[in-house]
């Protein structure tokens, strides 16, 4: 877990109605302890916003700042960097993410339309994230590729955490909110 910690001053110009008027972001803040943390930011008080992997990598923490700091004038904000998901991946399963000259390309929301056109080009490795739609098609696709090595994790450092090398074994897995998988082509 990743904290941002945040303290507000000078910011009695911040209203709760602002939140209708945030364009795409409107109701990111408007529920639970998202709600919570924009009202105690209100009152002046220090916060802390805790976040799964890197706060600046796809990562809710990017709009949630930007909301805040447009809600909330005079935002002090630090954010502390983290872990990405796939930096962790390579780590558990203490696999060479890239090296030498090797690009590393990441694909935020694969979507099973794309598993017939998605490249993986020779000297890189691609990062899926969010493959839990769309993980068996790509899978296939897999199947009929050589000299690739395909590294697959899910819940990574939750309980249930589950990491696999077998293509067959992770097709027949139910599919997971919590995943990604690492193709290299060396």
């Amino acid at each position: 877990l990743l904290r941002l910690e945040c303290s507000a001053r000078n910011h009695a110009g911040a209203r709760r109605g602002g939140l209708r008027q945030s364009g795409d972001l409107r109701g990111l803040l408007a529920f639970g302890q998202d709600a919570l943390l924009y009202d105690e930011l209100r009152a002046g008080r220090s916060c802390a916003y805790a976040t799964l992997g890197d706060t600046l990598t796809y990562s809710t923490y990017g709009y949630m700042l930007k909301l805040l700091r447009e809600l909330v004038p005079g935002l002090e904000a630090e954010t502390v960097p983290g872990v990405t998901s796939f930096a962790t991946l390579a780590a558990r399963a203490d696999a060479v993410l890239v090296e030498n000259t090797e690009d590393l390309r990441v694909i935020p929301a694969f979507k099973a339309s794309m598993a017939e056109t998605v490249a993986f080009p020779e000297g890189s490795s691609t990062v899926l994230l969010k493959t839990y739609r769309s993980r068996n098609a790509l899978i296939r696709r897999l199947k009929r590729e050589k000299d690739l090595e395909v590294l697959y994790g899910e819940r990574l450092t939750m309980e249930g955490e589950f990491i696999s090398r077998d293509l067959d074994e992770i097709e027949a897995r139910p599919e997971c909110y919590f995943s990604l998988m690492l193709v290299r082509r060396p």
